[in-house]
């Protein structure tokens, strides 16, 4: 069965950007995207950008689940898997079944047919654990590391941050600036209160994304 055009562009773009280094929010609106409904380039960008943002919560999730390790994974399996649990976690409207076909099939189409069964069980075991409450465990963060962890901020400013929670905790404001050099896009933090974090990331390349309940904004 052929695979929704919405999810193989997004393995598409995602191994793109891991393997050519390119821009996500380019390949989201360039020519050759043209084809596609309102609705699959919605699901596309959805998809694309919503891994890329939570992509070390996804990859710690996977680890618990799989056999295997992540990094002697072959990419288009990764991929696919990531894309899977992104849509388990945080896409609610979608049914469990329907994600993990889907993933299923994609590692198929990518000609990684003997990687089918795998992905097919890494998928129902987390599906079966159930989605966690992300947002109440980064509300929940007791310090900056913590807090960087829980929300998938880049691991190369995990310990940017500890001057923030410091104000933070004073009732300060602490304007910062952190540039991700991997997936090339800058957090600012805007604004810091105890009561509720308020946070916006922009960027010229637009590739930090903030799925609908999410803790960064994208701008």
């Amino acid at each position: 069965m052929a695979v929704s055009p919405a999810r193989a562009v997004a393995l598409e773009i995602l191994l793109r950007v891991e393997r050519e280094d390119s821009y996500a929010a380019e390949l989201l609106h360039s020519a050759r995207l043209s084809k596609l409904s309102a609705r699959d380039h919605g699901l596309a960008t959805e998809l694309v950008m919503g891994v890329l943002r939570w992509q070390s919560l996804l990859d710690q999730r996977l680890a618990v689940a799989s056999s295997q390790k992540l990094e002697r994974l072959d990419g288009e399996v990764l991929a696919a898997l990531r894309l899977g649990v992104y849509q388990l976690q945080f896409l609610s409207r979608v049914p469990a079944r329907a994600a993990i076909f889907e993933s299923v099939e994609l590692v198929k189409a990518a000609r990684k047919r003997s990687a089918a069964s795998f992905v097919n069980a890494v998928l129902r075991k987390i599906a079966a654990t159930g989605t966690k409450d992300i947002f109440a465990e980064i509300g929940k963060s007791p310090d900056s590391i913590t807090l960087a962890r829980n929300a998938a901020h880049p691991r190369g400013w995990w310990h940017a941050g500890s001057n923030a929670m410091d104000l933070r905790q004073r009732g300060r404001s602490a304007p910062m600036i952190r540039r991700c050099p991997q997936r090339r896009f800058t957090f600012t933090i805007v604004n810091v209160r105890p009561s509720l974090p308020e946070q916006a990331c922009s960027s010229r390349r637009v590739d930090c994304y903030r799925p609908r309940d999410a803790f960064l904004q994208a701008t």
